[in-house]
């Protein structure tokens, strides 16, 4: 539960490592939320805690979940499910309803940057090509990430081609 009271980066960082050590079946991970009735609500209201920011927390799940992966730990859960009584109760905190696929959104834009800054000249115009299942991961949340490597490395236009027959990300130059 990354964003605990006295929690920060490295602590949840070193959390991630002592699981991996452990080596578990699979892990869950469970965004810190302000919910009313509970003792960090008291906390919260007190002014004793704050709640990690989304953005904050979208980067520190990413790196947890890319760890998780590199050792072939499964991640089956990823965020709260939106239970309308959570909903109601929920105070502050870095809730969205897509959490994984926003986690897994900066994973897929990660991978093209880096295939990007491998290349020697970057081209006005790039395709990828990309899993059919995962096309959504790699536009990003309303294709913010075509929009940010356009505008990081001032590229004209970035084509996705979607083919089934493939496990992972291609870069057409």
């Amino acid at each position: 539960m990354p964003g605990l009271p006295k929690d920060d980066e490295s602590t949840f960082l070193q959390s991630v490592k002592d699981v991996i050590d452990l080596r578990p079946d699979f892990v869950r991970i469970y965004p810190t939320l302000v919910i009313r009735n509970t003792t960090l609500f008291e906390m919260y209201s007190r002014g004793e805690y704050l709640p990690w920011s989304l953005d904050r927390m979208l980067q520190l799940v990413k790196a947890a979940m890319i760890e998780f992966e590199k050792v072939d730990i499964p991640v089956i859960r990823v965020g709260l499910h939106s239970d309308p009584s959570m909903l109601e109760n929920l105070v502050d905190g870095p809730y969205h309803p897509s959490f994984r696929y926003l986690v897994e959104s900066l994973i897929a834009r990660d991978k093209m940057v880096s295939m990007i800054e491998r290349l020697k000249n970057i081209p006005p115009e790039l395709t990828f090509i990309v899993p059919s299942n995962k096309v959504s991961l790699y536009l990003g949340h309303k294709k913010n990430n075509i929009d940010k490597i356009k505008k990081l490395f001032g590229i004209n236009n970035i084509f996705l081609q979607q083919t089934g027959n493939q496990e992972d990300l291609k870069l057409v130059a």
